[in-house]
């Protein structure tokens, strides 16, 4: 086996079922989140995307084979793990973003309320 049979060859039926049925119990993971409130629909869009390529890369095995080559990994199937760290790097950017500003928000309101207590406090006396 050469080092072509890695990167064109068939992907087994069985590695690709299991990536088409992984990405759609995610897809319906994400989607029973955001129906029941647990997930904005915001964040959510990052979320939807990765699964929609992982999905799409599982079921057409011609586009996971042009992504893997397009970026240089030898063996196609790993693509697909790569997109999924990638993604959950993007997500966690994205949420360490919003926890800064949340936290700036939090320690704004802590202010405020601190200033309203005092002058209260000064209102009584």
């Amino acid at each position: 086996m050469n080092n072509n049979d890695l990167t064109q060859g068939p992907v087994s039926q069985r590695a690709q079922f299991l990536s088409v049925i992984g990405s759609l119990i995610l897809l319906g993971i994400i989607t029973l989140l955001v129906r029941k409130g647990y997930l904005k629909s915001g964040y959510s869009i990052l979320w939807f995307l990765i699964a929609g390529i992982i999905f799409i890369m599982s079921l057409f095995t011609d586009a996971l084979f042009w992504f893997s080559k397009a970026t240089g990994i030898d063996y196609a199937p790993a693509a697909i793990f790569s997109v999924l760290i990638v993604g959950i790097i993007l997500i966690a950017i994205h949420f360490s973003v919003v926890i800064s500003k949340h936290e700036k928000r939090i320690k704004k309101l802590a202010q405020d309320n601190a200033l309203i207590r005092q002058k209260l406090n000064d209102l009584k006396d």
